[in-house]
């Protein structure tokens, strides 16, 4: 299902309702981008995938594993997907364990029955295969074991070795959902991250009522989030790189420049900490979980 399932494919005709979908936080997506190669203005959350040719609507990443983009559409399946990978995985590697195990015990009491009629002595219950082994001999054990029984050691040891990293995915991406992001915006973040750890961010508040200079793009009016995203507040997040404030016109030059006219010149501050960017996808663990289980197709 996460590899046939549409991830969210946005096309000219659905274009307009993945725009209602996410409000745009002006900190990872602006308004007015446009997509090069799709030509339309993309939503916000959304990714150009060059494997699948297209854009995608809340695009997580692009899974070689299912050959298929992660997105709005797939996202709830790939999660059903990577518990059920990290059980099945997890149950071979104990299973395997089991069998290998018994094929070692069944060996020791051959051995111990044997050598006790060798010596006409009774056969006294039979000790676990590993008792008193040093660890060279414990792990010659399990090799003897691994090429007696072939086909149950290989799944043993695939299970044991993917098993890990299917259990990280798994909790890399109920991470995401508690933080209310994609695997795209994480990186994004990262990169906010980076620019706040060299001191080239900085932020300005809105207290005058008026509004900020943030970006040029333009998105239609009546054009709005379906879902209850909190309002991002009027502020702007500027990179530079020089490490020094940005430069806006002077607030004397509203008078001789009417495209500034409700705009003004904001105070800047340097960003110290991720921590003082609002992230507006995050509603909350459960309804992030909900928004992922509960996708509203396009």
């Amino acid at each position: 299902m996460a590899a046939f399932t549409d991830p969210g494919m946005v096309t000219q005709e659905n274009h307009r309702l993945a725009l209602q979908k996410y409000p745009y936080d002006n900190i990872l997506f602006t308004p007015g981008v446009k997509c090069t190669t799709c030509g339309f203005v993309k939503p916000a959350r959304s990714k150009h995938c060059r494997t699948c040719k297209g854009c995608v609507a809340r695009q997580d990443h692009h899974c070689v594993w299912i050959n298929n983009c992660v997105g709005q559409g797939n996202n709830h399946y790939f999660i059903l997907f990577l518990c059920s990978i990290s059980l099945l995985l997890t149950y071979g590697a104990y299973a395997s364990h089991l069998l290998l195990s018994q094929l070692l015990q069944a060996k020791q009491q051959s051995l111990e029955m044997f050598s006790n009629r060798q010596r006409l002595q009774p056969i006294p219950g039979i000790r676990h295969w590993s008792t008193g082994l040093d660890w060279s001999d414990y792990f010659a054990s399990w090799g003897w074991a691994l090429v007696e029984d072939v086909c149950v050691g290989g799944v043993g040891l695939l299970s044991a070795l993917c098993m890990p990293m299917a259990w990280g995915f798994l909790g890399y991406h109920i991470y995401l959902m508690w933080a209310g992001m994609t695997t795209n915006e994480s990186l994004k973040w990262a990169d906010w991250r980076d620019d706040i750890a060299d001191g080239l961010v900085f932020i300005a508040e809105e207290e005058t009522g008026e509004t900020f200079l943030l970006n040029t793009g333009q998105v239609e009016k009546d054009v709005e989030p379906q879902l209850a995203y909190p309002s991002p507040r009027k502020r702007a997040l500027k990179r530079t790189l020089d490490g020094k404030p940005p430069i806006y016109p002077q607030s004397s030059d509203k008078v001789s420049n009417p495209d500034l006219q409700g705009k003004f010149t904001p105070e800047w501050r340097r960003v110290t900490s991720l921590r003082e960017v609002d992230n507006i996808y995050d509603r909350g663990f459960w309804k992030n979980v909900e928004s992922v289980f509960k996708p509203v197709f396009l």
